[in-house]
């Protein structure tokens, strides 16, 4: 299970390289994303739009507004393999997250020379399951991100969500980043 840890970092730490956009201020009009191939689905606000992941390996979508600004922008990881059939999200969470520390979520941006301070971790639910959130301040490049990661195990598949931006940023970009965790959902592939 330790491999499945590496998913979870590199999910935001590819999302500080990519997209400048700015967050909006009221509520925008929402517009819905799929992805057929892996079985997810997920709104997104008018004027966000699927960016350009071919420089991201595993990621199955990037979206973020076409706005200029700060770097703000959510990628979804997915793994398929049918022995995750086998185990609950709850389970894998309690294996990987050991009494819910993400020690070695955190010791792995220390390895790249990403100095992550953790914000907070704490389980949630995503589309009925149980997923483990961890919100972390990473250093790219000089500049200071503010990021989280949500992982959770459905329908034979390993799900990370991730959504980074700006430090100064981030809570005005964390209505649209909700927006997309409480409209995710898994179908059927």
């Amino acid at each position: 299970m330790k491999g499945f840890k590496i998913i979870i970092s590199f999910a935001s730490l590819l999302a500080c390289f990519f997209s400048s956009i700015s967050a909006y201020s009221d509520t925008p009009a929402l517009q819905i994303f799929e992805n057929n191939e892996f079985g997810f689905s997920f709104e997104i606000p008018q004027g966000w739009r699927e960016l350009d992941n071919s420089l991201a390996p595993g990621v199955k979508a990037l979206v973020g507004s076409g706005d200029k600004g700060a770097s703000s922008n959510c990628n979804i990881r997915a793994v398929l393999n049918e022995k995750f059939k086998s185990i609950s999200s709850k389970e894998y969470i309690s294996i990987v997250y050991p009494n819910n520390d993400p020690s070695d979520f955190i010791s792995e941006y220390k390895a790249l020379g990403f100095n992550p301070e953790l914000i907070k971790s704490a389980h949630m639910r995503i589309d009925g399951s149980e997923a483990m959130y961890i919100e972390i301040y990473i250093t790219n490049r000089g500049q200071r991100f503010q990021t989280f990661n949500v992982q959770f195990l459905k329908k034979g598949g390993l799900y990370t969500i991730g959504c980074t931006d700006t430090i100064k940023s981030f809570s005005s970009s964390k209505k649209e980043f909700s927006i997309l965790l409480d409209s995710f959902k898994i179908h059927s592939r």
